[in-house]
């Protein structure tokens, strides 16, 4: 099946590609970069497929024959995978250190004020829990997108279920072209890193959805210390005209 009409995306909750959205650079990377660098793509943190299936169309649509990996446990963040680096307090060290700007800070203490007023007034307080709409994410349904993969015949997606830390050891493809991590948490985007870093192809890149967030300073924190342990540079994207700062770490 061919989606061609925005509402097909938007009913089927897919990433469009066509039009601008959060991930243009990472799909832009894709569109330009395909058929140069070997490797299959990742995704670390898939939820309800809405990148993951939008870069699956893609591929089919550039005639690739790549590969897109799914990790996820479809059960929400894991118990005990909150660090003392995913406290909201870290914002307030971060612009102490000047890792983060004043902008930045304002802009999350804006945010925190925002989702408290529309939070269920039995939440009494904000934690990496509550402060996404979509929550701690168990809402994600993994039966429902098996559903959508086989209505849009989508043989080049593999979903491996379960927590990073036992399903990275499995890595099934041999080579990387490029890695998508939503992940959120300081121990996620370590994880990740950790295992996935030596399979990628030179010029392959990890996009870091969470490097400039409003919500989950674990993400940030993890990657300064990736790059200051391994001396690799994290690199920025131009910005585009009112949309956030998006970073990414090419190897």
């Amino acid at each position: 099946m061919n989606l061609n009409q925005n509402w097909q995306f938007d009913v089927l909750n897919i990433y469009n590609y066509n039009q601008f959205g959060n991930l243009e650079h990472y799909f832009n990377f894709i569109k330009k970069n395909h058929k140069k660098i070997d490797g299959d793509l990742l995704e670390a943190g898939v939820f309800n497929g809405r990148s993951l299936l939008g870069t699956a169309l893609l591929l089919k649509e550039l005639g690739s024959k790549k590969k897109v990996y799914g990790y996820d446990s479809w059960e929400g963040f894991p118990k005990n995978s909150y660090s003392v680096y995913d406290d909201f307090n870290n914002w307030k060290r971060l612009l102490k250190k000047k890792s983060i700007t004043k902008k930045h800070y304002n802009y999350v203490m804006q945010n925190l004020k925002f989702r408290s007023l529309i939070l269920n007034k039995k939440i009494k307080k904000l934690n990496p829990q509550n402060i996404s709409s979509s929550l701690n994410f168990s809402g994600a349904n993994y039966q429902a997108l098996k559903k959508k993969i086989k209505l849009l015949k989508l043989d080049n997606i593999v979903l491996i279920k379960g927590n990073f830390d036992n399903t990275m050891k499995r890595i099934f493809s041999k080579k990387i072209f490029s890695v998508l991590i939503d992940a959120d948490l300081y121990k996620s985007y370590k994880t990740v890193f950790n295992f996935v870093w030596k399979k990628i192809e030179k010029n392959g890149i990890i996009y870091l959805d969470e490097y400039y967030s409003l919500k989950f300073p674990g993400a940030k924190i993890a990657t300064d210390e990736i790059c200051n342990d391994h001396n690799i540079k994290v690199n920025k994207f131009k910005q585009i005209k009112g949309d956030f700062e998006r970073w990414y770490l090419k190897k």
